[in-house]
């Protein structure tokens, strides 16, 4: 290997000028270079970045030529948009997705006339996010559900034009700059070819991952972690945003984990620091000019955040836990998939203006915070959990317990109100909201368990037409 500079032509890209931020790693270069003169090679950070082999390289420019960071490639505006915020009619759909699952049942109908699907696994041997292509149901089981990492799109761009190139079709979904990137590496449209770009908010390193794997493995006197996502509904509700959660194992006995992201470094360098501000992403991402109304994906999805004051009928109490995904159609082809869902889904079409609401649509030059490095900086010196607590002044232990309260706290007020419900069904009520506050009232006053695991929760008032009594009990203990 030597170094990338080559002083004879006046390249722009990333391959000779070493510029890390006109470098999104989509490793469309590498893939192109027929003389294998480029590798993708991970820096101190994790992060993938092209290698020029000069003994290998005949300077032929092509890599310079398709790189989308550093050259105009065509992309799907004006063609075609058509936005929907969208929930499910499934139930199984949104349990087992970040959102509604809408990537997933696009996927499957692809599957289903016999083509490819092109998404991210997590391989947990290494902690690494991983382009794959899939050619059936169970595999695809293994991409559902988001990832935050950047994944190594690999060889996988030209295993998709090996497939286009034999009439395949081809669904592949990806990061905006990754989707930009095939595009460019193809250099020609594919009428079998779909892409679904994702709303993207910027990537992190794996090694965070890794980081953050071994710091549960500890705070679990060190299980093996496994089945880790970065979100979950069996918890929280979608509302929430994002939750770790994961197996935890050991000789004696295996654990499900749900952690909501504030009380997770990882996540709370990521999304949750409270003041709006990445702090792990890669360089290129805080700059990225693919966050914008030019879409380079056929369909665009995502969590249709920045909604609820505009689309309040949207923002009821079963799509809060469910989901409200945001489906933007950028081409007549996106559209054709969005109508191969169209009857697992509901659509409420909207404005432009409302779909591009959110901040990870709009284009933006954000400044590069100077806690990302020494985060990055310390990843070896420091222990994970204290190094983000000193970075981003916060104290994890104090907010999982705020939070454990919290959600007792939650508990207790649905079950209450689910057995005033069951009891005003039964007639047994004259005024349920004045029941209701009579008993929040008594438990204002302490506690009404009687010991194992046994509460009866009462109250005294006039509300109450005869005397009755209402049996509950919890999947799960508070």
């Amino acid at each position: 290997m030597q170094s990338n500079k080559n002083k004879s032509i006046d390249f722009k890209s990333s391959v000779f000028t070493c510029n890390k931020l006109n470098c999104s790693g989509c490793g469309a270069c590498a893939q192109i270079c027929s003389k294998h003169a480029i590798d993708m090679v991970e820096d101190n950070e994790g992060f993938l970045f092209p290698i020029l082999n000069q003994e290998k390289c005949v300077q032929c420019g092509l890599c310079d030529k398709i790189c989308p960071e550093v050259n105009s490639h065509q992309s799907n505006v004006g063609e075609y948009k058509q936005c929907f915020a969208a929930t499910n009619k499934d139930n199984d759909y949104s349990r087992m997705s970040a959102t509604i699952g809408a990537c997933t049942m696009m996927a499957e109908y692809v599957l289903s006339i016999g083509g490819y699907v092109f998404g991210v696994i997590l391989d947990e041997d290494e902690w690494k996010a991983k382009h794959r292509c899939i050619d059936n149901y169970s595999l695809l089981q293994e991409a559902r559900n988001s990832k935050y990492i950047q994944s190594d799109t690999g060889s996988t761009y030209s295993l998709a034009k090996q497939l286009l190139n034999k009439d395949k079709t081809v669904l592949y979904i990806g990061t905006p700059c990754q989707i930009a990137g095939l595009k460019a590496f193809l250099q020609k449209e594919y009428k079998k070819l779909y892409t679904i770009d994702l709303i993207c908010h910027g990537v992190y390193s794996y090694r965070l991952l890794q980081k953050e794997v071994d710091y549960w493995s500890c705070k679990f006197s060190r299980g093996k972690v496994s089945n880790f996502r970065f979100r979950s509904k069996e918890k929280y509700p979608w509302i929430y945003g994002g939750v770790i959660n994961f197996d935890i194992s050991n000789n004696k006995s295996n654990t499900h984990i749900e952690i909501h992201g504030s009380c997770s470094p990882l996540y709370r360098c990521y999304a949750y620091s409270g003041d709006g501000i990445n702090y792990t992403l890669r360089e290129s991402c805080y700059s990225c000019q693919f966050r914008d109304t030019n879409r380079f994906g056929d369909i665009t999805i995502g969590d249709a955040w920045g909604m609820s004051k505009k689309r309040s009928e949207l923002f009821q109490k079963k799509n809060l836990r469910k989901g409200i995904s945001l489906i933007l159609c950028n081409t007549l082809k996106g559209k054709f998939l969005l109508d191969h869902i169209d009857s697992q889904v509901n659509l409420v079409e909207l404005s432009k203006n409302e779909a591009f609401s959110q901040d990870a649509l709009k284009s933006s030059n954000r400044m590069i915070p100077k806690e990302r490095y020494l985060i990055y900086n310390n990843l070896d010196n420091e222990d994970w959990g204290t190094l983000i607590e000193k970075n981003l002044h916060v104290n994890f232990d104090k907010l999982r317990t705020m939070y454990h309260i919290h959600e007792v706290k939650k508990t207790i007020k649905e079950v209450i109100e689910e057995m005033a419900e069951m009891f005003d069904r039964a007639g047994v009520l004259v005024d349920k909201a004045g029941y209701i506050k009579a008993v929040y009232e008594r438990e204002s006053e302490g506690p009404t368990g009687i010991g194992d695991q046994v509460a009866i929760p009462h109250g005294k008032t006039a509300a109450v037409g005869k005397t009755a009594m209402a049996v509950g009990r919890l999947d799960k203990g508070i």
